[in-house]
Order: structure tokens, then C-alpha cells, then sequence
């Protein structure tokens, strides 16, 4: 994808899900072709309504181009768009499901259960899951980094951090962190669960939105470096499952 279209992308995806757009930015001028292509890809990408409230707001200060506003109201916003679910939240390892099982029960059965702080964590594995099968899910990215914004006085970083390193997903919970540091404007005082930089996050982050649509997947050597377990994981089951279909 062109190079203006990433990044007109990307400053609207940053305000329209952040409002972290910096004052100096400043929007590429583009062709019509090109505005309708950044309209395909954030559909794509299951974000064009993240793109539709950064171009209001955007279009608030200074005027955007009417192609832009055409291209959005021929696909209707982002309004039949399906929000990131995480509800079926999973690992693949035995031991490490066995692990997140444990941590829910014990956190459910505590006095002072914190149901944000675990929905964090099914946020950040349901990212996790994306990465080990496929590649980075943007809209899950930004899913986590807009829950945080919205509960950050409720989350406990404490019981996240423990959680994290008991079930074995400081690695990945990191770069997903960092995903957010590189792309959307947070700051390492806003995730207190990345314990370290990840320089290879900005990259693997633009990877999906500008290979978005071509044949891509995240790379096995990150997913063995961050995941290794899960990814083991997920290949044997899917191996075990492919032989037994074949099988039959």
C-alpha cells in the first residue's frame, strides 16, 4: 500500500480511537483513488469506524477532502462494523490454559475481585491468540489500548503483572504494549505491564495495515521469541487435526 495512504491511515486511526493525533500533523494530500483505497483498507481492517470519528474530528479543525466524506458515506461509516471480541479467550498449551483457569477462579473467589483487570488479560491474550494463528489484529490493538484508556482507574497493574509472568505472557503482553507506544501516541507510563522496549513492534504493527491486502502472516521466529509455548502449541494441534482429517 502507498506510503501516503499508511500514514493518512494511521494519523486518523490515532485520532479517531486516541485523539493522539499531534498538533503539528498533518494529512497527505491524495489522489480520490488513493482516499478510496484507505476506505477499503480500514474496512479491511474492521476500523473504519475509528477512521470515520478521525475524519469528523479532523474535518472540525480544517476541512478534509470530499472525496474522503464520499468514500466514507459509500460504506456506510463504520456503522455494520463487529466490534473486537474476546469473549472466547483461549491458550493453546494445556499447562498455560490451566494456569489463566486458575488465576480467574482464584481472582473470582477474592474479596476484592477486580473484573477490569481481568478482562485486560482476556484482551491481551485474545491479541495473543491472533498473533500465535495468524498476524497482528489492529482492531484488537486498539481494543486494548482503548480499554485502558477508559478503565484506567479501576485496572490493577499489580495482579495484571503477576498474572502475566504466572501464565508465562510477559513476552508477548510486552510487545503488544509496545504495538501502542509506536503506532498510537501512548506513553510507557500508560502500560505498566511492558517491561522492556520491543523495537521490532512498529514494523510488526505496519506489516498488517500495509500488506492488508496481500498474503501475510507474522513472522514464526517473533511468534517462537514472545510465544513459544502457544505457538508449539497450536501447531501440533493443528497437525494432530490435519492427520486425523485426513484419516477420515
Amino acid at each position: 500500500m502507498h506510503t501516503a495512504i499508511t500514514h493518512n491511515l494511521i494519523m486518523l486511526l490515532a485520532q479517531g480511537a486516541f485523539n493522539n493525533t499531534p498538533p503539528e500533523a498533518r494529512l497527505t494530500p491524495m489522489s480520490p483513488h488513493k482516499w478510496r483505497r484507505l476506505v477499503d483498507a480500514a474496512a479491511e481492517l474492521n476500523v473504519l469506524r475509528f477512521v470515520e470519528r478521525g475524519t469528523e474530528s479532523l474535518n472540525a479543525i480544517k476541512p478534509l477532502p470530499p472525496t474522503l466524506m464520499a468514500a466514507l458515506d459509500a460504506r456506510n461509516g463504520g456503522k455494520d462494523e463487529v466490534p473486537f471480541d474476546y469473549s472466547s479467550a483461549h491458550l493453546f498449551n494445556h499447562w498455560t490454559q490451566k494456569r489463566l483457569e486458575e488465576v480467574q477462579e482464584e481472582e473470582m473467589n477474592s474479596q476484592d475481585t477486580s473484573e477490569e483487570t481481568l478482562t485486560l488479560l482476556d484482551i491481551i491474550i485474545k491479541n495473543a491468540e491472533h498473533i500465535v494463528t495468524k498476524d497482528t489484529c489492529i482492531d484488537g490493538i486498539i481494543t486494548l489500548g482503548r480499554y485502558i484508556r477508559e478503565h484506567k482507574g479501576s485496572i490493577d497493574y499489580n495482579k495484571l503483572r503477576s498474572w502475566l509472568s504466572h501464565i508465562g505472557l510477559v513476552q508477548i503482553a510486552s510487545m503488544e504494549g509496545n504495538m501502542l507506544i509506536s503506532c498510537m501516541g501512548f506513553t510507557a507510563e500508560e502500560l505498566p505491564f511492558v517491561t522492556k522496549p520491543f523495537p521490532k513492534a512498529h514494523r510488526l504493527f505496519m506489516n498488517s495495515v500495509t500488506k492488508v491486502f496481500g498474503k501475510h502472516s507474522f513472522s514464526t521466529a517473533t511468534r517462537m521469541n514472545v510465544a513459544m509455548l502457544e505457538t508449539i502449541s497450536h501447531r501440533f494441534v493443528s497437525a494432530i487435526t490435519l492427520v486425523t482429517d485426513i484419516e477420515e
